[in-house]
């Protein structure tokens, strides 16, 4: 039957109204107050590619590439707030559509594109 439709699992169009829809944004300082409150509550997920991770990354994140989520998806709790990011807003945008494919409906979706900077004023690492 997957032959016959659409992909069950949207490479995430920016451009696409129903890409759009799936996608609740969050910006830096949304986020900040987030952390402020109660860090335990947060699954911090990283789409990023391991190599551009192990370089920097916001502090508490796991790591999952997005080329990787639909697979590992396993590994992200739903039960938690959810707050996906990447190397840019492309690359967080495209991991909140999939999470929503994959029938994770409430992860907010990073975005500005400068919260992997030093002058984000977000925990980073290393």
């Amino acid at each position: 039957w997957k032959s016959m439709s659409a992909p069950t699992v949207s490479i995430g169009d920016p451009d696409s109204f129903v890409d759009q829809s799936k996608i609740t944004y969050l910006s830096a300082e949304e986020f900040k107050k987030l952390l402020a409150q109660n860090t335990l509550a947060l699954f911090i997920l990283d789409v990023q590619a391991e190599d551009n991770f192990k370089k920097r990354h916001l502090v508490g994140s796991a790591n999952i590439p997005l080329d990787q989520l639909e697979k590992r998806i396993g590994e992200v709790p739903a039960g938690r707030h959810i707050v996906v990011y990447g190397e840019n807003d492309l690359a967080s945008f495209q991991g909140g559509v999939r999470l929503s494919d994959l029938g994770i409906y409430s992860a907010r979706t990073l975005t500005g594109g400068k919260y992997l900077s030093p002058l984000s004023g977000l925990p980073l690492e290393p």
